[in-house]
């Protein structure tokens, strides 16, 4: 891992952990002065920025699995047809919820 990945994973780490921290209702803390961090010989100080809205974008569009639980001549019957159950369960779903 280089430089430029290293931080790329602390800018997606630092977004995770302020997002779920939002989500919690937990105050985000102020960020440390570069000034006031302590470092060892060997380390260095790194500003870590995180543009939160593309986080909070991603999060809200991310998909998660949800287990159903259907008869089982129902579901060899949509794996005969080839069915997409996710396509079928989001359609039913925005249909039941009246959105788009």
């Amino acid at each position: 891992m280089n430089d430029d990945d290293a931080l790329l994973s602390a800018r997606e780490l630092l977004g995770c952990v302020l997002y779920g921290m939002e989500e919690d209702g937990e105050p985000i803390p102020n960020p440390t002065p570069l000034s006031k961090v302590k470092t060892q010989p060997n380390e260095c100080v790194v500003l870590v920025d995180v543009y939160m809205p593309s986080i909070r974008q991603a999060n809200v569009n991310r998909s998660v699995n949800r287990t159903v639980t259907l008869p089982a001549w129902l579901n060899a019957a949509a794996l005969e047809k080839n069915i997409n159950f996710s396509q079928i369960l989001q359609e039913a779903l925005k249909s039941q919820l009246n959105i788009g």
